[in-house]
């Protein structure tokens, strides 16, 4: 995990053993989505053709997507969207996919991917706002939307994740917006109460909510 080699850090993140089995949703959106994001996989996909991915196609990745096992769905799903464009159609048929986590990982694939894959998603995942979804499935897809250019209907959401009890779902909310960086300027007011609540020194506060929050501000103001 100490190669400074982006290809490097994937090839060892995409091979979690069984742990990824039993992992909560909750659990996924960190360790599948915000630490790839700190690790550097924030950046949009070049739409040069990929041949493999930690020795995995594009067309083996998407067909595992249907396996029984879990650990080879998600460890497909979080390969796909670092083939860039060419996994659109792919990414597409997974925002219906009856795995929560898969439906949750495609939509924020799709989001940071922008292009054809965003522009051919934007009815599925408007559906996956409206819907009964888990927040975080709600979430990934109201931020792609927010990529879109629709963020004065879909920021809300992401606001809205801000307040919930789950470090995790709060901690990804910040750091969805923190993604969107001024396009998230609705939510300026939520993230510096959330920061306030839980900046370092606050009695009770949530260190990681916090630095979240802050960072997410930070990138409201950049240049």
């Amino acid at each position: 995990m100490k190669s400074k080699s982006p290809l490097a850090r994937w090839r060892a993140l995409a091979c979690p053993g069984r742990a990824l089995a039993s992992l909560t949703l909750t659990a996924a959106l960190f360790l599948v989505l915000v630490l790839p994001a700190r690790s550097g996989f924030a950046q949009r996909p070049s739409d040069a053709p990929v041949a493999s991915i930690a020795g995995q196609s594009l067309d083996a990745c998407a067909q595992d997507l249907q396996s029984p096992n879990r650990v080879v769905r998600l460890r497909a799903i979080r390969t796909l969207g670092f083939f860039g464009q060419p996994a659109a159609d792919a990414l597409l048929e997974a925002l219906q996919h009856d795995d929560t986590a898969v439906r949750f990982l495609a939509a924020a694939h799709v989001g940071r991917l922008g292009g054809k894959a965003l522009e051919q998603a934007q009815p599925q995942l408007a559906k996956l706002v409206a819907q009964d979804q888990p927040l975080p499935v709600q979430m990934s897809a109201a931020y792609a939307l927010c990529e879109a250019g629709q963020t004065k209907q879909y920021l809300p959401a992401l606001i809205t994740g801000l307040q919930h009890s789950e470090r995790g779902v709060a901690c990804h909310a910040a750091d969805l917006l923190a993604r969107l960086g001024k396009d998230a300027q609705g939510a300026r007011s939520a993230l510096q109460d959330v920061y306030a609540r839980n900046k370092p020194g606050v009695k009770g506060g949530d260190y990681h909510l916090g630095g979240a929050a802050n960072n997410a501000l930070r990138r409201l103001d950049a240049k």
